[in-house]
């Protein structure tokens, strides 16, 4: 896999209160090569209002993030090589679940 990034950290979303605001949890430190690019055509077609709201997409190998579970609502931080580290919220997960190798997550995110 071709990597221009790196994951930081997961923010996993707590419950949500009556009042509907989202409480956190505490940021896990993570340290995984992975690649952000755009949402590709044919993703937005396949999966077309699941991902509506999604500016990118983070391809990461699931042994990378062996032991963190990432779902919707939950916020990552990432920092493409030679930039400054950003935020963003998770839409929508899909799990790569390859023979042979190469399982990976396409996280698709919302800045």
């Amino acid at each position: 896999m071709i990597t221009n990034a790196t994951l930081t950290s997961h923010i996993a979303r707590g419950a949500s209160a009556r009042d509907g605001t989202a409480s956190w949890a505490s940021p896990s430190t993570l340290t995984a090569r992975c690649a952000v690019d755009a949402p590709r055509q044919a993703q937005r077609f396949t999966l077309g209002a699941t991902i509506q709201d999604a500016s990118g997409v983070i391809y990461v190998l699931k042994p990378a993030v062996a032991g963190v579970t990432i779902k919707a609502g939950d916020r990552l931080a990432a920092t493409v090589d030679g930039s400054a580290g950003k935020t963003y919220q998770v839409v929508f997960v899909v799990d790569r679940q390859k023979s042979g190798g190469l399982s990976h997550l396409e996280i698709f995110v919302k800045e």
